[in-house]
């Protein structure tokens, strides 16, 4: 089912290494220079990250990219994955809420396919904050939460039934999972005391054509981060100029069937136009209500 939506059978793959101690160092680093332009959210979800980190930072940038890591989640996944088609949503770092009362992140799904998240602080000196996903479906967990499954997405305040709940238990700094987070119901637990919790999470695409856009772009659309509706645009328009070239289309095919496959072509870049054409009406879109930024607009080329 899920690789004829999407492309692959894996749901999540947990705790498998990914950096080294340098590679950890390095990483831990550049987080801390972006803690300056962390944002925060205004809704239940994640209550202190960075938005298109990969816009920010070229080491971010070239993990996400980097050929040696692609071809081992390429396995691990059972398809072949590239970097996320919005920059954007290739790299997100969260960070512990200084408020212990705050989630790091509630129940939820993700916008997009498939993203790793990578552990940066050493889970043993952290109280809480652990990462945990439901063992179900979304529609079952949205049961459970009392929220409709397709808003899932704005998370969910809410527990599920601990026995359906699996801890990721991340044995040190470096670590991560790998998921289809669009259909993985995932949270990261309130913090017992305040400590330094980090995580970077690295969005990747199948870049196939021929299977469901697991992107969310009517919520990405209603974000207001800088470029992202233009990201949007090119990624509808990719998606849509590859389908049509790909249409093959009988000679003896009729009228009705033509256009049901000209609009099967074009029906990601009509989702994405109705989304922005909906971001641009200020009575439609929370475009009004900015997320909040701090800091100053900057950009870090650290490595």
């Amino acid at each position: 089912m899920l690789r004829s939506l999407v492309g692959s059978e894996m749901c999540i793959r947990d705790r498998f290494q990914v950096l080294s101690k340098q590679g950890v160092h390095a990483l831990a680093r550049v987080c801390e220079l972006l803690e300056s332009v962390m944002m925060h959210g205004e809704d239940d979800r994640a209550s202190s990250y960075i938005a298109g980190a990969g816009h920010r930072s070229k080491f971010i940038r070239d993990l996400c990219k980097d050929p040696s890591l692609l071809a081992h989640l390429s396995e691990v996944a059972g398809a072949r994955l590239g970097p996320y088609t919005i920059p954007d949503c290739q790299a997100y770092v969260n960070f512990a809420p200084e408020d212990v009362t705050e989630a790091v992140d509630t129940w939820h799904v993700d916008s997009l396919g498939f993203d790793m998240v990578i552990m940066v602080t050493d889970p043993t000196t952290v109280k809480g904050g652990r990462f945990e996903w439901f063992h179900g479906t979304a529609t079952e967990a949205a049961g459970f939460l009392g929220v409709p499954a397709d808003k899932l997405h704005l998370g969910g305040n809410g527990e599920l039934p601990a026995e359906r709940v699996r801890d990721a238990g991340f044995p040190g700094a470096g670590w991560a999972v790998l998921q289809q987070g669009s259909h993985v119901v995932h949270r990261a637990t309130c913090m017992t005391e305040y400590s330094k919790r980090t995580t970077v999470i690295l969005g990747f695409t199948t870049g196939r054509i021929d299977t469901a856009d697991p992107t969310n772009v009517e919520y990405m659309a209603t974000w207001g981060h800088p470029g992202l509706h233009a990201e949007i645009a090119r990624h509808a328009a990719w998606r849509a100029s590859a389908r049509l070239a790909a249409i093959q289309i009988d000679p003896d095919a009729t009228a009705a069937e033509c256009a049901a496959a000209l609009c099967q072509g074009i029906e990601d870049a009509q989702r994405a136009i109705a989304a922005l054409e909906k971001a641009a009406d200020p009575t439609q879109s929370k475009l009004s209500q900015p997320r909040v930024y701090l800091g100053s607009a900057m950009h870090l080329n650290s490595s």
